[in-house]
C-alpha cells in the first residue's frame, strides 16, 4: 500500500536478487489518495526487492516471499 499527497506518475516494480525485473505492478499517473496493490506472484519463494517511484521520490525495499 502507498499514499500520494498529490497527483504523480507512479511506478511500482519487483526485482529478483539478480536485479532482473520480475513484475511491473503500476506504471501510470495516479491522483492523490491511498492505494493498495496485490502481487499474484508466479515466481519461486525467495528474496525480492520492490521499487516505488512517485514524482521525485524513490523508495526500494526488500521483501521475503514464502509459499
Amino acid at each position: 500500500s502507498y499514499s500520494l499527497p498529490k497527483t504523480a506518475l507512479v511506478s511500482l516494480q519487483v526485482f529478483n536478487t539478480l536485479g532482473q525485473e520480475v513484475a511491473l505492478l503500476v506504471n501510470q499517473q495516479k491522483d492523490a489518495g491511498y492505494y493498495q496493490v496485490r502481487w499474484n506472484a508466479n515466481v519461486p519463494s525467495g528474496i525480492y526487492f520492490y521499487r516505488l517511484q512517485a514524482g521525485g521520490h524513490t523508495e526500494t525495499k526488500k521483501m521475503l516471499l514464502i509459499r
